[in-house]
């Protein structure tokens, strides 16, 4: 089965912005003040330093964010601009350049999405055999409705 890579690269201001915006509904808070600097690090227990700058002191405070915190940033920056992510599927954030990549990959399932459905000419509802598309999906011995037969009537 083939395996689906979605690669999304914010840029900083998206990146920042998707902060933000998670710091609010979080617990852990960004200090007030306009981001001066963003930086992506590649590094295990860092993701993001951001480098804040206090409106009214001018002191510049050095934040260090760790993958969890901008990985749920950054999904939230997904739901909320209607990019989607698929929920079964492994998340990575990486390196890209001077910005910070979303990898999204999701292996297909081993659902069939086609049933071949024999049926008695003598009781159109009836199935007699079914054959799966992939022999080891298991199927329903339901017959959808659009793929059941119909009878003209004879007159």
């Amino acid at each position: 089965m083939p395996t689906e890579i979605k690669r999304l690269v914010f840029s900083n201001a998206e990146l920042v912005d998707a902060l933000r915006a998670y710091s609010e509904t979080s617990n852990e808070k960004l200090p007030d003040g306009k981001v001066r600097k963003c930086t992506v690090v590649d590094d295990k227990k860092t993701a993001v330093t951001l480098e804040i700058e206090n409106r009214f002191t001018q002191e510049v405070y050095q934040v260090n964010l760790r993958h969890e915190f901008v990985g749920a940033a950054l999904l939230g920056f997904c739901f909320d601009t209607g990019i989607p992510v698929p929920r079964n599927s492994e998340k990575s954030l990486q390196v890209s350049g001077d910005n910070i990549a979303l990898t999204i990959v999701r292996k297909a399932g081993s659902r069939a999405l086609v049933e071949i459905v024999k049926s008695d000419p003598l009781n159109p509802g009836k199935d007699t055999s079914k054959t799966p598309a992939s022999p080891e999906t298991p199927h329903s011995s339901e017959t959808p409705e659009s793929l059941e037969p119909t009878e003209t009537p004879q007159t």
